[in-house]
């Protein structure tokens, strides 16, 4: 069997950059959901439960296959095949033979669209499609759109880097590091950001699954004009030095993210699949960690707390630290965003309150402790960390 060959319309950068490939599916899973997956729903007059809308990707097998398989964890989306105009290399797609998910088809082949809610597609052909993720270089957008538009003149085009041609130049943005302790929103905030920088020509550096950097001095290195990073990174000596040179595009502007650590405590022990136990030594450790960059100048400091209370606001801030501003990060756009990574979306539906210990985004509210801790073990934290958590902006 031949392994599926390279091309120059699929750039060695997009197969490396897999999580943030990854990522960007998720996201765009959200915004086709939200665009034409509420066909038939009793709001809008249907009656019936919406049927998932059927979705194509666009590229080479590679990273549309990655996409697809992100793009199918969607309950209200069902990716029906994979697309791709170069027939020599759908003929070495196919030598893939059971290892391909769906059908893979040449734009000639794709049934119109949308069903709007009619029953899919006859037995023999493929079904007609609702939405298509082009999972191409950006350069290729524009020929892209235009050869599935004569096809499917109703089916709505998503792309995954955002723009239906390549972007224009920019000028290197100021490397970003978003720093936090862990069990303080780490991975929300991250989402938030990925979403605004990407397209303003951020790449970000990836840290181990444990989002701790081998190396603190390695990762300053490597957070150049352009770059930027989240994850549990402490300060050492080189991070301090970027964070606290003088300002040009160069200087790293850091972004520490805390919360109440009684807060981050029992977070903790959910996710770690365990009880709640009260642990004065793990406060101690959290407290440590988030007062070492306390002592850093020039860093922003944010308080979760803040960023569930006023996510835009504080999203508004971040920018603004980065040297982000005009119709880059502009309000509008902001709010936009914010509107896409809801505890309701991430959480599948949840709201705010409503608990589920077996997930990442588990109950979505600040000072949960004090359902948690008893008498005594509230009495011991104040007793022995409240003048810390007073000089962190926290009741005792």
């Amino acid at each position: 069997m031949r392994a599926v060959s390279g091309s120059s319309d699929y750039p060695a950068a997009m197969m490396g950059d897999l999580d943030e490939l990854v990522q960007d599916a998720h996201e765009i899973a959200h915004e086709i959901a939200r665009a034409i997956a509420d066909r038939g729903t009793p709001e809008n007059g249907g009656g019936a439960p919406a049927a998932p809308a059927n979705v194509y990707v666009y590229g080479a097998l590679g990273p549309a296959w990655l996409v697809g398989r992100a793009l199918d964890e969607h309950p209200r989306l069902a990716v029906r095949g994979y697309i791709d105009r170069d027939r020599d290399r759908l003929l070495e797609m196919a030598a893939l033979g059971r290892h391909v998910p769906a059908p893979l088809l040449h734009p000639d082949e794709l049934p119109p669209g949308p069903t709007d809610g009619s029953p899919n597609g006859s037995p023999s052909g493929p079904t007609p499609a609702d939405a298509v993720v082009v999972a191409t270089a950006p350069a290729h957008h524009r020929d892209v759109a235009a050869t599935l538009a004569r096809r499917l003149p109703r089916a709505r085009i998503f792309f995954l880097h955002r723009s239906p041609c390549a972007a224009p130049a920019r000028a290197p943005r100021p490397p970003l590091l978003l720093t936090t302790p862990g069990r303080c929103g780490t991975l929300w905030l991250a989402h938030l950001l990925g979403h605004l920088l990407r397209p303003l020509g951020y790449r970000s550096v990836r840290l181990p699954p444990s989002g701790a950097p081998d190396d603190p001095d390695a990762l300053a290195a490597a957070l150049v004009p352009g770059r930027w990073c989240a994850g549990h990174v402490p300060p050492s000596p080189a991070l301090v030095a970027a964070a606290t040179a003088e300002r040009s595009t160069a200087t790293l502007r850091a972004v520490h993210l805390f919360r109440d650590p009684r807060d981050m405590q029992v977070s903790a022990a959910f996710y770690n699949h365990g009880a709640f136990r009260y642990d004065p030594h793990y406060l101690e450790l959290k407290l440590g960690q988030i007062e070492a960059w306390k002592d850093v100048p020039g860093v922003l400091h944010l308080r979760y707390e803040k960023l569930r209370a006023d996510t835009a606001g504080t999203l508004a801030r971040v920018l603004a630290h980065a040297g982000i501003d005009g119709a880059d990060a502009a309000p509008q756009r902001v709010r936009a965003v914010c509107r896409l990574f809801t505890f309701e979306r991430l959480s599948g539906g949840r709201s705010p309150g409503q608990e589920d210990g077996a997930a990442h985004y588990r109950k979505g509210v600040c000072g949960d402790w004090k359902n948690r801790y008893s008498a005594a073990e509230a009495r011991n934290a104040a007793e022995r960390f409240g003048a810390r958590l007073a000089t962190l902006g926290y009741e005792p």
